[in-house]
């Protein structure tokens, strides 16, 4: 004689396939993730051994230049100016381009190569820091698909940087 299994025998046995389940998806997840691994945790791509750096620059201009006409305003800055709401600037659609270690010289690449794709905003928003006034030899960090803009406009003159530089924490110029 074949007894019937009792309801909380049912329930038992339907959460433990679950979680089951639950768990060999997350394996899976995990395993795949530690072979491919995307963002450098522990070794790179150890199944085709092709690793793509992560270029926050490429990144939001691949963002930006798509939707460029939806957008009115612009803010540019380090990592620090990332943080600003772009949603709270009343009357502008704004893009936020910050990015980590960003400088004034690229922001003044970055407007020029803009500017060539025919992007004016009516408001433009730059992030400055302290490290903007240390005189630095670094050469800014420029997409490979911009290279051939950026060279023709590298040559702008270290006077008409002064006068767009202000010594404090935000600056908007009208451009």
């Amino acid at each position: 004689m074949r007894m019937k299994p009792r309801p909380h025998r049912l329930l038992a046995m339907y959460l433990g396939a679950l979680v089951a389940a639950a768990s060999v998806i997350a394996g899976l997840c995990l395993v795949i993730n530690l072979l491919v691994d995307p963002l450098w945790y522990l070794h790179g791509n150890v199944v085709t051994g092709v690793n793509f750096a992560f270029n926050e620059r490429v990144a939001k201009m691949n963002q930006f230049l798509p939707r460029m006409q939806d957008y009115d305003c612009l803010i540019m800055g380090s990592s620090r100016t990332t943080l600003l709401p772009e949603h709270q600037f009343s009357g502008h659609r704004c893009f936020n381009l910050a990015f980590s270690g960003g400088r004034i010289n690229e922001f003044l690449l970055y407007a020029h190569y803009l500017r060539a794709r025919g992007f004016a905003p009516s408001l433009l928003i730059v992030g400055v820091d302290p490290f903007d006034f240390l005189s630095s030899a670094r050469r800014p960090i420029l997409p490979r698909s911009c290279a051939p803009i950026f060279r023709l406009t590298h040559s702008i003159s270290r006077s008409g940087r002064s006068r767009a530089i202000r010594r404090t924490t935000a600056i908007t110029i009208a451009i």
